[in-house]
């Protein structure tokens, strides 16, 4: 996990698997420390080059993207 995003990469030793249903499933504790709800949806983004899956809560974009938009109009956050 990397602040609210979880990174997800393959291990063929690891304890969780990917099933047949092709879902990814994020055990109930990696959830309540990312701060999501059960079903609550998620922006997957590959990075084929870096082999991870990383999975982006919707709570976590907004606020990138606000602070975002405060930096071009020369706002609190105009030094990101």
């Amino acid at each position: 996990m990397v602040n609210t995003s979880v990174v997800l990469q393959p291990d063929h030793h690891g304890a969780f698997s990917l099933g047949r249903r092709r879902m990814v499933i994020l055990p109930v504790g990696l959830r309540r420390r990312c701060g999501l709800a059960s079903g609550e949806d998620v922006l997957m983004v590959a990075d084929p080059m870096r082999g991870v899956l990383v999975a982006h809560p919707l709570h976590a974009l907004d606020a990138l993207i606000l602070g975002y938009h405060a930096s071009l109009a020369g706002g609190e956050n105009s030094d990101q």
